[in-house]
């Protein structure tokens, strides 16, 4: 999809990367504040490579859980107003360029439902609008066949709909594709895994999530040698 596609790919990386980033720093900012202010333990010992690995352990642990309780790193970052946003899990096929069908509506209302507007994850207003993603004026824009391209239906609300015609008319220009500009959508919802963070700070201060990473390991090594054990007999 040329220019367009190049964008939106960049965008989902960068979006990702600091998705990523985010959610390391939260569960370590997390783990601190509460094992310093709210449940005082043993800090980590001024040793930077045991600091280091304690904070690695902490991220990879927040990051996990983060993803175990349903989330993505792309969704701690504004949703692109022109690909699938941050409250993205499910679409439905888009066959054509023309509006849902009643059945199709049915099922976007379900995704709506279940996990709100693809852009800002609000789930209030039922009046869904199925947003075809990439745009059809994109798709036209970049000299593209509607019948050609790929796209799907991903749940929208007005207000995030509205948004977006916004953000086209001011990327188009003579019916030219000039950028993305600004095309983004700033969100917070009320999520279960944003709770990542406070979940990894109440399994355990730095030694006991030590003493768990050891005893995976030692399991994991114990496991691997029985398993290579039972295979070469």
């Amino acid at each position: 999809m040329g220019r367009y596609g190049g964008l939106i790919r960049r965008a989902v990386l960068n979006s990702t990367s600091a998705g990523i980033v985010t959610v390391c720093f939260a569960g370590c900012l997390t783990h601190h504040v509460h094992h310093t202010f709210i449940s005082p333990s043993q800090q980590p010992p001024s040793n930077t490579s045991k600091r280091a690995s304690h904070a690695l352990r902490v991220s990879l642990l927040t990051c996990l859980t983060f993803v175990l309780l349903g989330g993505t790193f792309q969704s701690t970052s504004p949703s692109s107003l022109f690909s699938p946003g941050a409250f993205a899990r499910s679409s439905v096929p888009a066959p054509s360029a023309a509006y849902a069908t009643p059945r199709e509506k049915r099922l976007l209302i379900s995704l709506y439902r279940k996990h709100g507007c693809h852009t800002c994850g609000t789930r209030a207003n039922l009046q869904v609008i199925g947003d075809h993603v990439p745009p059809n004026v994109v798709v036209k824009a970049i000299g593209g066949k509607l019948n050609s391209i790929k796209q799907v239906f991903l749940p929208h609300c007005p207000s995030c709909s509205s948004k977006q015609g916004a953000a086209l008319t001011r990327s188009l220009v003579d019916g030219k594709w000039k950028g993305v500009g600004k095309a983004s959508v700033v969100h917070f919802r009320p999520r279960l895994f944003w709770a990542a963070g406070t979940l990894v700070a109440n399994a355990g201060d730095w030694q006991e999530l030590e003493s768990f990473e050891a005893a995976a390991e030692n399991l994991a090594v114990t496991t691997v040698d029985k398993l290579r054990r039972l295979f070469s007999n």
